[in-house]
């Protein structure tokens, strides 16, 4: 586990590469989306506290 060069060989270079294109930018989407659904959440808010 502490071995941070092993590459498991059941898994080849390119179902790596494919992994890598096809599943992290969603995870990037969805990090993105959420974020903003935060911001806004947190905007609506102090919004409907008023002075």
């Amino acid at each position: 586990m502490t071995d941070t060069t092993y590459l498991d060989d059941s898994v080849s270079a390119g179902q790596r590469a494919w992994t890598l294109a096809l599943w992290n930018p969603w995870f990037i989407v969805g990090g993105l989306a959420f974020g903003l659904a935060a911001l806004r959440s947190h905007r609506h808010e102090t919004a409907r506290e008023g002075p």
